[in-house]
């Protein structure tokens, strides 16, 4: 369990609020309130690969997909304007 989820979990029982990430936060839309948080907290992804590693397609691509999956679940999130 990740610890978007155990957050979820506690907030869905009753025992408090959670601050997450808009991504973390659309799996959980239908379950709980979620409210925008107005203010700017910059808790954003970073790609890291070895300064001496080859360059790998397989790397490049994945990089490649993922920031195109976290940008359009970021479009579609009621969460982010």
């Amino acid at each position: 369990m990740n610890l978007s989820h155990a957050a979820f979990s506690l907030v869905r029982e009753g025992a408090g609020i959670a601050i997450i990430d808009p991504a973390a936060a659309i799996e959980f839309k239908d379950r709980i309130v979620l409210r925008p948080f107005s203010i700017f907290i910059d808790a954003g992804f970073l790609e890291v690969r070895s300064v001496n590693g080859a360059t790998s397609i397989i790397v490049d691509r994945f990089a490649t997909e993922f920031w195109n999956f976290h940008d359009a679940l970021m479009a579609q999130s009621c969460l982010v304007s």
